[in-house]
């Protein structure tokens, strides 16, 4: 638990408390998703518009090649953000190359 604290609501607002144990979930994978299009490509993944199939939402999903010589340093960050400017992690899987099976994504 931490609590946060905004300088423009005033001293006489309640603080906010969030609890960090509601985090992202590891559950589901790619069967769950309609893969409709690629939103952007970078250096370190491809970004995808998709349709959870269980709750219809629109979704971004950001496949990244797992190097297991590094740690994902940004996923782990992002993982632990609750910020109203930064993107929530709703849950992740993990897949197997379509090429390359030995390679994690």
């Amino acid at each position: 638990m931490f609590t946060t604290y905004d300088p423009r609501q005033g001293k006489d607002k309640k603080k906010e408390t969030v609890d960090i144990t509601d985090g992202p979930k590891e559950e589901g994978s790619q069967d769950r998703y309609n893969w409709l299009k690629i939103v952007g490509q970078g250096t370190f993944g491809v970004v995808y518009k998709a349709q959870d199939k269980m709750t219809e939402k629109m979704v971004g999903i950001k496949k990244v090649f797992q190097d297991p010589n590094y740690r994902n340093r940004e996923f782990q960050i992002v993982k632990e953000l609750n910020h109203p400017n930064n993107i929530k992690v709703y849950n992740y899987f993990f897949t197997k190359g379509d090429e390359k099976p030995d390679e994690n994504y």
